[in-house]
């Protein structure tokens, strides 16, 4: 938006078309500011604004005079709008609702809505006004979502039926922001909508609903964000997948979990249904992902050929980041069979992320695991292993390497790591 403009008058040396002893000292500053907002160039004109927006009321009447200008350009208008939605006055309120029901520049338009919803409730009424418009509904519409106040409920429920689809979807999203039965009733329907973007803004409404539910309307809800787990869209499937994650009981888990079972889920879903069981954060999601790494890693097991290399480390990754000391301690245990039980199988890829991830969940029964990993044949193996052993008990650590380098029985890549390890500990 922004626009290069080049004038001969310089900014220092403007001077209002009017009388200086016409005017107050305030007078006589804003209109020395205006004539800047008019003729100077962007960065003039941004630095302007914010003079006049302080100037409160007194800058009201020169703006005005704008407005009514043709020759105005709409750069210029938007610094306008800018400015009025930042002076608390109901002339300013009044001179943006006719700037968005006469602008003919569509960031022209979008500013004095914006400008309009920095006024709060004293906007709602003459933007419930404008909703009538065809021309000028979306705009409201974008301008009451950004309002929040429990007074826009009324008039954004009117549009969820609206024959414009994109209308449907922006009162939607404003409607998801408000958190009573009259909101979840509406966007309930509104996943069954034949249009995506409208389906998409119900399952994320949703989701922000969730929090607010108790259990059994939990339950319902669960059972329609499933479906839209099939939804023919991707976005919509993946954001349902977010959803899920945010209602998080265990049925949101199995849900997530039958999808990741699915030889026709995409690897996009994959990847948000696993990000959403680990946000879950619970004994039973973890599980799901346990046993998705543990038979996906294996070549004889069927989900080896559904998640691909991405959606396993990504399990590993998420698996890190767990944040309650029950779950972390079952990631860590995870992490360690998985080492344990399927370490001739794994890749570089995967004894990396294990390592990275061990180090995050700060356990100290995975010290020795990651000791192990020393004498792997890779040196960025190693050298994962001993970032993620300076992330444990630092003492315990040290200690269990130097035991272990005073062993006699051990080969010479073993020795090796750990003469690297302890090289490392004193960096």
């Amino acid at each position: 938006m922004t626009k290069n403009r080049s004038t001969n008058t310089q900014s220092s040396s403007v001077r209002p078309h009017v009388a200086e002893s016409s005017l107050s000292e305030a007078q006589f500053k804003v209109a020395v500011t205006v004539d800047t907002l008019k003729m100077g160039d962007f960065q003039a004109r941004w630095e302007a604004s914010k003079l006049l927006a302080k100037s409160g009321a007194v800058a009201i009447e020169p703006l005005l005079v704008i407005l009514e200008e043709e020759d105005s350009d709409w750069e210029l208008l938007w610094f306008v709008a800018r400015i009025l939605g930042n002076i608390a006055h109901p002339a300013a309120v009044s001179a943006l609702v006719n700037l968005l029901a006469t602008a003919t520049h569509e960031d022209v338009a979008g500013m004095a809505a914006t400008a309009l919803a920095h006024h709060g409730t004293t906007a709602i009424a003459p933007l419930t006004t404008l909703l009538q418009q065809e021309a000028t509904r979306l705009f409201a519409v974008k301008a009451l979502a950004q309002i929040r106040h429990p007074e826009a409920i009324s008039p954004l429920l009117t549009l969820v039926s609206d024959p414009d689809p994109a209308i449907r979807a922006a009162a939607i999203e404003a409607l998801s922001h408000f958190h009573t039965p009259a909101v979840s009733t509406v966007l309930l329907p509104a996943l069954a909508d034949l249009t995506t973007s409208v389906r998409k803004a119900a399952v994320i409404g949703l989701g922000i609903q969730a929090a607010h539910m108790d259990t059994p309307e939990l339950g319902q809800l669960t059972q329609h964000l499933q479906e839209r787990l099939r939804d023919f869209n991707l976005d919509v499937c993946c954001q349902a997948a977010i959803a899920l994650g945010r209602i998080g009981t265990n049925q949101a888990a199995d849900a997530l979990f039958e999808v990741l079972q699915s030889p026709h889920t995409p690897v996009a879903l994959q990847l948000e249904a696993v990000r959403a069981l680990s946000r879950i954060d619970t004994p039973h999601a973890l599980e799901s992902l346990h046993f998705l790494i543990k038979h996906s890693v294996s070549a004889s097991a069927q989900l080896a050929t559904l998640l691909t290399s991405d959606v396993q480390q990504e399990i590993l990754a998420v698996l890190g980041r767990t944040e309650s000391p029950k779950t972390q301690e079952q990631a860590t245990q995870i992490l360690l069979d998985l080492l344990h039980r399927s370490g001739q199988v794994l890749t570089l890829k995967h004894k990396q992320t294990i390592a990275l991830s061990l180090g995050q969940l700060g356990q100290p029964i995975a010290i020795d695991a990651l000791i192990h990993l020393l004498a792997d044949s890779s040196a960025s193996v190693r050298f994962h292993a001993i970032a993620a052993l300076k992330q444990l008990d630092w003492q315990q650590s040290y200690q269990r390497l130097h035991e272990y380098a005073d062993r006699f029985d051990l080969d010479e890549s073993f020795k090796q790591g750990l003469t690297i390890a302890i090289q490392e500990w004193m960096n």
